[in-house]
């Protein structure tokens, strides 16, 4: 569960503030199995809870163009941050930039229910492909059915490592954006993600589902 929150408004620039204040995952790693709750105590001192550890709570703050709804900036990023596991390493270079990228959503005029559309977009490595299909419009709020993709390849550093990752990520949930500002209010996202990551000329394979609710605010 994910809380973002605009906390800045100046000339041209959004400054975004989010924060992943509770995680459960379900995850293949290696051929073994592991599950993982990040309010249940126990969990804190397993393998994956140690591998997750700074994410819940943590903040991650960016700057976006109003115009295009492009991250033009880490405004928050310090370098002596903690490195998480290179088996969460996806989730956390990953999700930040797409929750926080997804706060635009453009719904096409005079649409009805039922009415379907697909974007797509590409950018650093990753394509990302959105299927909509709009449910219903109450006082101005749109309610849309999503199912997607991101696919691509990614390069990140940790603790000095340079991981190439190679991305396969399949999308389903429901988004609830204004019909004015194109501004969205929730997202609900069901993400299964079936990663490789290289590292040092071994590959790892991750596999994991994460189930995400961002609430905006403005």
């Amino acid at each position: 569960i994910t809380e973002a929150t605009v906390t800045g408004n100046e000339a041209g620039v959004y400054t975004l503030n989010s924060q992943m204040i509770k995680i459960t995952i379900n995850a293949e790693m290696m051929g073994n199995e592991t599950t993982y709750d990040s309010d249940r105590k126990e969990d804190q001192d397993s393998e994956i809870g140690k591998l997750i550890g700074p994410m819940p709570g943590k903040a991650t703050s960016l700057k976006m163009d109003k115009a295009t709804g492009k991250m033009i900036a880490d405004a928050g990023k310090k370098e002596d941050e903690p490195a998480i596991g290179h088996g969460m390493v996806s989730m956390e270079n990953i999700n930040a930039e797409v929750l926080l990228g997804s706060i635009y959503l453009t719904v096409p005029a005079l649409l009805k229910p039922g009415a379907e559309w697909t974007d797509s977009s590409t950018a650093d490595g990753m394509t990302v492909i959105n299927h909509y299909k709009l449910l219903g419009i109450t006082n101005g709020m749109a309610t849309l059915e999503l199912k997607g993709t991101m696919l691509g390849n990614k390069t990140v550093d940790v603790q000095g490592m340079s991981l190439d990752m190679a991305v396969d990520t399949k999308n389903t949930g429901e988004v609830i954006v204004s019909t004015e500002t194109g501004l969205v209010q929730k997202r609900t996202l069901k993400s299964d993600m079936t990663n490789t990551i290289n590292m040092g000329g071994q590959n790892m394979h991750v596999v994991t589902a994460s189930n995400l609710v961002t609430t905006y605010e403005y």
